[in-house]
């Protein structure tokens, strides 16, 4: 069990009343915390994944061998014909870029001339960052997606992006990966899908309804919040609204957990607010799934703990390194299946392979 939030709890409400740090990761009260400026780009820095120094990767897997033997079902050139876990055979770079209302942080595989894949937009949770989630946006580009990672979100007391502005930001973000940025030419505009955690995946949530050109949407513990004050409003809306969850029709995954729904000054992820809440709200998508993850906390479905941020939720009492593992592996699998058509991924979802500890409370 990981022991990455130790920050009492009367220390985190004082802070909160005083305003220095948010009231929790319900995806709405805001502070004045920015998350990391990836400053205007576009910027190529190298994203090294394990083993390419020349020793082996955890997945026995070395890049550059046998790379062209397995095409995958969209003919988008080789990709890993196993399992979700772990790298797949591409290795990955980041690319930054602004684009209006925020910045992006890319992962783009090195893939084959002339070869195209499918675009996942991923937006991280309140006061966090892509930079927390970059371990698992990595494994899901190596599998043979081009990642973009939206960096905006709320800052507190009336200060920074409302959730309708981070939804913008994130169409903004999908334009721009289609059009205009460096690898455009190696995206399928076809095969486009949407992920987020807490605040996140409820802005994701909103991004799929939005967005016709949305093929598939993941949701890692969603929060449907406003804040301690805040009704619902335009700027920040329901997402259980019929307009919203009820009118999704593609594919949508809900991952969550049930050890931060209530306790402190505010619950990171509120019971009334929460992915069960989102996840009873769909009307009828073409596929659709939850998960309970036993023994896991809100800030397990980042990489790590969420830093200070993190530390205003309570830890759950499983393993968190294995509770990571798992949810990455998932969303590699999803993926795979609802913008791949890799039929075989379902396993590690609603089959036989899915991780021990995880409930599909309602599967198709």
């Amino acid at each position: 069990m990981g022991n990455e939030r130790t920050m009492g709890t009367k220390a985190g409400v004082a802070l909160c009343v005083l305003g220095l740090v948010g009231c929790g990761d319900d995806g709405s009260s805001r502070d004045t915390m920015t998350p990391m400026d990836f400053g205007p780009g576009p910027a190529v820095d190298a994203f090294v994944p394990p083993g390419v120094d020349g020793g082996p990767r955890p997945d026995g897997f070395v890049p550059g061998v046998d790379m062209g033997t397995v095409t995958p079902p969209d003919g988008g050139g080789p990709t890993d014909p196993g399992s979700p876990a772990g790298m797949g055979p591409y290795t990955v770079s980041q690319e930054t870029a602004s684009v209006t209302g925020g910045d992006v942080v890319a992962f783009v595989p090195a893939l084959p001339a002339g070869t195209t894949v499918p675009l996942v937009l991923f937006k991280h949770g309140f006061q966090l960052s892509t930079s927390n989630y970059a371990t698992a946006l990595e494994q899901l580009a190596s599998h043979g997606f081009v990642v973009v990672g939206v960096n905006n979100g709320g800052g507190g007391f009336g200060g920074g992006s409302t959730n309708l502005e981070e939804q913008n930001t994130t169409i903004a973000a999908l334009d721009w990966a289609i059009g205009s940025a460096p690898f455009a030419s190696s995206v399928d505009g076809s095969k486009i899908g949407v992920a987020g955690h807490s605040r996140g995946g409820k802005v994701a949530t909103q991004v799929a309804a939005a967005e016709s050109r949305i093929g598939a949407t993941l949701l890692l513990d969603p929060v449907n919040g406003c804040g301690p004050t805040a009704g619902y409003s335009a700027d920040c809306p329901d997402v259980t609204s019929a307009a919203i969850a009820g009118s999704i029709t593609a594919p949508i995954g809900v991952m969550g957990e049930t050890n931060n729904a209530s306790g402190g000054f505010m619950p990171c992820a509120p019971a009334d607010q929460n992915y069960q809440t989102i996840y009873a709200a769909l009307g009828s998508p073409s596929w659709k799934a939850e998960w309970t993850f036993t023994g896991a906390d809100h800030m397990d479905f980042t990489d790590d703990g969420g830093g200070f941020a993190g530390s205003f939720c309570s830890d759950g009492p499983g393993d968190d390194d294995q509770i990571r593992r798992d949810w990455r592996a998932m969303m590699v699998a999803f993926f795979r299946q609802h913008l791949k058509g890799e039929a075989a991924m379902g396993d590690w979802l609603t089959g036989d392979s899915l991780p021990a500890g995880i409930t599909v409370v309602s599967a198709p």
